[in-house]
């Protein structure tokens, strides 16, 4: 039933053979994992049968200048996300900032100049790197918890660096004509004195920034003191089952993370052995396997831009109830120009109207693979008409509709994006009509029944 996985950095650890969607019957009770600063990376490997984890993650408080001050504290996360069994995840846990010190803090802590305090680094948990260049995306993070912002002020118990994210990192404080960092948000780095950069906090002012998803920046080293800012915390969209809690921490020491296994009442429908996504001539191939399925009516194939957001491209029958091995294929031809990276996820939907997600694979795509071109759904259509675009651009689209007599009877210029509705179609008499699509100098003319 099982299998010995060897990793990275000569570690082997136990996995199961196969990835469950659901609690299989007979699962052994899971334990909370408890994670501290080590100075590396540690590593979880999700029990079989289990398909969600809570997680509580605690960024690490910033350094400061004198044991009469009290630290900046780091972020506290909380949230239920959904994984699969036998995967191994990596946590890091941030380092506490250093007092009166430039040395920088483990996973992003920015270090404080001029003898102020380091920046608290992040604590997060994350699946394998993913093959691109961008940071944030290669850290592949499912769940991130800000560090504390250094602080510099010798004559105050006051901590002058920023809160960890709540999500946002807390901005630190300056003395007059300083310029103090900034906290980061979930969208761009801290400024301020020296702005922080993806995932790390700004170094070499008096504060250090904190680590975090974004990282804050530091003060200015301008000959007055000041704070660090806080970096922001993240839980993935793509992994989050409900709301995550976003907080303060409630003391300042080093990061930390636990792991709880939830599970689940009964048996959900798939055994997933395996799912692979790879570009090929003319589009992306995804092929999957299953060992066995129980009650299972479909699987849904689902792509993003960003690893966040998904849409829908399409639908492949599953096989109901079976013992025996399955396969399954799919290939997606329509792909969007001026992304490096795409993202694909599998939703397998039961009878009930249950679903479970399988894990996201990422496929980095050759520079000018795919060429304009557009799919025009439902054909023949009823009610609304929708577009689905594949090498576009930026520049404006342009949905010109005829009748079978060529007279025009819609026409639609919009923004440009990958799903499009033309409205106002649903009226028009039954018959033939042919759709113009066209964006700059590209062009494609499908025809349709109505």
């Amino acid at each position: 039933m099982y299998r010995t996985l060897s990793l990275a950095k000569g570690k082997r650890w136990l996995g199961a053979a196969a990835l469950v969607l659901g609690l299989l019957p007979g699962a052994a009770l899971a334990q909370t994992a408890d994670f501290v600063y080590t100075g590396g990376e540690q590593y979880y490997t999700v029990p079989a049968g289990i398909t969600r984890l809570d997680v509580v993650a605690v960024g690490a408080a910033g350094g400061r200048v004198s044991s009469i001050q009290d630290r900046s504290v780091g972020a506290q996360v909380r949230a239920t996300i959904t994984v699969v069994p036998g995967e191994v995840l990596t946590v890091v846990v941030g380092q506490q900032g250093a007092d009166g010190s430039g040395r920088d803090s483990f996973n992003g802590g920015g270090g404080g100049g001029g003898g102020a305090g380091s920046g608290g680094g992040a604590t997060d948990l994350r699946r394998p790197d993913a093959p691109t260049g961008d940071y944030l995306a290669t850290r592949n993070a499912l769940v991130v918890a800000g560090g504390a912002g250094g602080t510099d002020w010798i004559n105050s118990p006051t901590p002058q660096g920023g809160k960890g994210g709540a999500p946002f990192g807390g901005d630190g404080v300056g003395l007059s004509g300083n310029v103090p960092g900034k906290g980061a948000t979930q969208r761009t780095v801290g400024g301020g004195g020296i702005p922080g950069s993806q995932g790390e906090g700004g170094s070499g002012g008096y504060g250090g920034g904190g680590g975090g998803y974004y990282g804050g920046g530091a003060a200015a080293l301008n000959g007055n003191s000041g704070g660090g800012g806080g970096g922001s915390s993240w839980v993935a969209p793509a992994v989050a089952v409900g709301t995550p809690i976003y907080d303060v921490a409630s003391a300042g020491t080093a990061g930390r993370l636990t792991i709880t296994p939830v599970q689940l009442a009964g048996p959900l429908p798939v055994q997933l052995v395996d799912f692979t996504a790879q570009a090929v001539s003319g589009g992306v191939a995804l092929a999957w396997h299953t060992a066995s399925e129980v009650n299972s009516d479909k699987f849904e194939i689902e792509r993003s831009l960003d690893g966040a957001t998904f849409i829908k491209l399409g639908t492949v029958a599953a096989h109901g109830t079976t013992t025996q091995a399955q396969a399954y294929t799919f290939r997606d031809a329509q792909l969007p120009t001026g992304v490096s990276v795409l993202y694909y996820r599998l939703r397998q939907v039961d009878f009930g109207g249950a679903a479970t997600f399988s894990p996201v694979r990422s496929v980095a795509l050759p520079v000018g693979a795919v060429a304009f071109g557009a799919e025009v759904y439902p054909n023949p259509w009823a009610g609304e008409l929708h577009v689905r675009l594949s090498g576009f651009s930026a520049e404006p689209v342009s949905l010109v509709l005829y009748d079978a007599l060529g007279q025009r009877v819609r026409s639609h210029t919009t923004a440009s994006a990958e799903q499009l509705t033309l409205p106002s179609v649903a009226d028009l008499p039954s018959g033939a009509y042919v759709l113009h699509i066209s964006q700059g100098s590209a062009r494609q003319v499908v025809k349709l029944a109505h």
